[in-house]
């Protein structure tokens, strides 16, 4: 035996490898909020309807996938800078703004 075989077990035998390859893709839920209340469930709400995974709404807004998880599920809500990218991307205002007072409340 040469070092190049040595430790190496020819006489073993073995199963040729098979290539098995499965979906890993997640399946889009089938529930979302009719009618929305929070922002995180305006940006769910569209997301489903565009059939685009959190991870692509994120690079929409330019934040990160936990951000989107965070805000969906109402553990916090969006920075203010977050709100044009938020606008742009559901294509409306997801809160009601007084425009009557400097405050907007």
């Amino acid at each position: 035996m040469n070092k190049a075989t040595q430790g190496c077990h020819f006489d073993i035998p073995a199963l040729p490898c098979l290539r098995f390859e499965s979906e890993t893709g997640k399946t889009m839920p089938t529930f979302f909020p009719e009618n929305p209340v929070s922002i995180g469930d305006h940006i769910k709400k569209k997301r489903m309807e565009l059939k685009l995974l959190q991870r692509e709404v994120a690079s929409i807004c330019g934040v990160t996938e936990d951000c989107i998880t965070n805000w969906k599920k109402n553990r916090n809500t969006p920075q203010i800078q977050c709100f044009p990218n938020i606008i742009n991307f559901l294509g409306y205002m997801p809160f009601y703004v007084d425009l009557t007072t400097l405050s907007g409340s």
